[in-house]
Parts: structure tokens; sequence; C-alpha cells
């Protein structure tokens, strides 16, 4: 198992498209017009089973770039494990590899325009407002960093939590907001570049597809090595029963406030299905560490790629606080989630 998790982009890259080629499956890579650290990225398309399939099943991974080694390491295990051999009669698998490559390649939550791509499905002629970002703006947009703030940060976090609630909080900092490009959960003024990239891989392969069920791994919300099956259905839609038809109670909602996830605008499942109304998602989300360690690693990297250096001595602190929180290097935790992800991918296939 530990052999198919990677702590660089290309290593975690090479190993896929190797697993691609081994499993016999169809695969295109779509390089990104920015590099990494290490030169290109890639979203990288692996296909298998019947083009004329009626059933599709996707696993999109690295959404939310630096999550996506952990979705990397779920998708090669599978290939490895032949998961594309158990696929029934009449049911294809599609796998999406860095859907936001270069946040993934320089171990980023955002892309290259500092966009959260799960904010950024909306229609852009009339923009979400989330006016309670604005009053807690200059708490995480810092314009210096060192480690010892991270006390005096929470401490104005306990103060907005304590005078506002907690689901004040969480909604103003993670639903999205579209007027601090800088700061934090942006979602950008037009569709970035993975936003129209992903759109021509679901034009490609889903145009014919009678039911879409789409899996899109994540990590850093929730109890450590846990998972839930996020959607953004209203329980008494179609689309919920269906989605708890398949993963059962590990479904929450978002939108009845079940989840560990605030209702969130603009994410990239609910943005295909007003294309790909055949689609039934949800974002696997695995738990990692406790939520301060994660917003303290966002902010000193929000601070990092904006007024620091990605090559200065700090830099490497800063990633190793991303990675921390994004990706434990822990093999109880790998356990954990390779255990959760083979059942919620088999759920799937069986539908």
């Amino acid at each position: 198992m530990h052999e198919h998790f990677f702590r660089t982009y290309q290593q975690a890259r090479e190993h896929f498209v190797k697993a691609c080629r081994d499993c016999g499956g169809e695969l295109a890579s779509i390089k990104h017009p920015e590099l990494g650290p290490d030169g290109d990225v890639f979203m990288d398309v692996g296909c298998f089973g019947p083009e004329d399939a009626q059933r599709v099943v996707v696993i999109s991974s690295g959404t939310h770039g630096v999550e996506g080694y952990t979705g990397s390491g779920i998708q090669s295990l599978l290939l490895h494990e032949e998961v594309c051999a158990r696929l029934p009669k009449g049911t294809r698998l599609l796998m999406v590899h860095g859907v936001n490559p270069y946040g993934f390649a320089w171990q980023r939550r955002t892309n290259e325009s500092n966009i959260d791509l799960n904010r950024n499905f909306i229609s852009f002629e009339q923009l979400p407002e989330n006016v309670g970002y604005r009053e807690i703006a200059d708490i995480f947009e810092l314009k210096s960093w060192s480690a010892d703030q991270d006390e005096s940060l929470m401490a104005k976090v306990r103060e907005f939590v304590k005078s506002k609630g907690l689901e004040w909080y969480q909604n103003a900092l993670s639903s999205g907001q579209y007027e601090f490009p800088g700061g934090m959960f942006y979602g950008g003024l037009e569709p970035a570049w993975s936003n129209l990239t992903i759109r021509q891989v679901a034009a490609t392969y889903l145009q014919n597809a009678g039911e879409i069920i789409w899996i899109d791994i994540h990590t850093a919300l929730g109890p450590f090595g846990t998972a839930e099956c996020i959607v953004d259905y209203n329980p008494a839609s179609q689309a919920y029963r269906r989605s708890a038809e398949l993963w059962g109670d590990r479904v929450k909602s978002m939108l009845s406030g079940d989840s560990h996830s605030a209702a969130v605008a603009g994410s990239m499942i609910s943005g295909l299905q007003k294309t790909y109304p055949a689609i039934v998602g949800a974002g696997l989300e695995f738990g990692t560490v406790a939520g301060r360690d994660v917003i303290l690693a966002l902010v000193a990297d929000q601070w990092l790629h904006r007024y620091g250096s990605p090559t200065s001595p700090e830099a490497a602190q800063i990633k190793g606080m991303m990675m921390d929180a994004f990706y434990p290097d822990s093999d109880e935790w790998r356990a954990s989630i390779v255990g959760i992800a083979r059942e919620v991918v088999d759920q799937a296939i069986a539908g």
C-alpha cells in the first residue's frame, strides 16, 4: 500500500501514468500552461471499459491541489488492485488525476491564481456575496508571517466565534468569496483553466452516459482517518436518495448541516451537473488534523505565495505544514482511508 503514496507531484504522476498503461487504459494528458517546481504539469485522464457504456464511474483527484497526493495514491492503488477488471458489463471507469495540477505540484490548495476550484463553478454574471468574509479578511491576509504569530491569529478567530457563533464563522470563512483575490477560499472572476479543461474532459467522455457516479477525493475536514461522502443535495431530492442508495449513512449534505463542510457556492460537481444532470456525485472527504492546524497552514501558504518566495528558508517549513495538514505521513491514516476508499468505489461500481 505504502508504495502507491508519494511526496512529490512528479513521482505521483509517473506512478499513476504507469498504472494506467499497465491496466491497458486509454490515457490522455493535458498540459497546464504554467510550470510546477520541477517542470510541466498535467491533468491526466485514464479511461477503462467500453466507449458505449451507459454507466460511467468517475474518480477525480487534486481539485484542491495538495489534496491530490491522497487521491493519487488511492487511484494508483485501485488500478494496481485491478479495479478495471471488476467493472460490470456496461460500466466505464474514468480517472482524472490532478484536476488542479499546478496546486498539486506546488503543494498548494489553490491554483495558479489563488482560486479555490470548488468555488469557481458558478455563473459569473452575478457573483455570490459573502458579507461575513469582509469582517474577517484582514485576519487571514497576513503581510508578514512567522510561526510565533499562530496563537495571536487563533485568538482573533476565537473572538469572532465567541461573538458571532461557530456557524457564522465557518460560513464567512469557507463558503466562498469573490472580492479578495489574495484571500482565502477565493472563487475567481472567470472560469479557471481547470474549470474549462474538466469541462472538455466531460464533453469527451460523458456525453452519452445515462448515469454518471462521480467521486471527487478531498482531505482535511473531519476527525483523523474518517470520511464523509459530502453532497450538496437537498435531503428530499432524488439525487440525495440515489447517493444514499450508493453510500448509505456515509452521505452527508452540506445543505442540511449534517456535514463537516459549510454550504459552498460553485463546487465542481454541482457546476458540471448543470450540463450533465445524469451526474450523482460526492466529495469523498478524509479527516486529517485539527481545523486549527489546517487554517494555520493555509494562512502561511497564502502569505508565502503572495508576499514571500517558494524558494525562501520559510518555504520548507510552510510546505511541511501544508503536507501535514492535508496528507499526513501516517501508516495508520493511510490504512484507514484506503479501506474506506475501496468500499466507496466498490459501492459506486456495483451501483
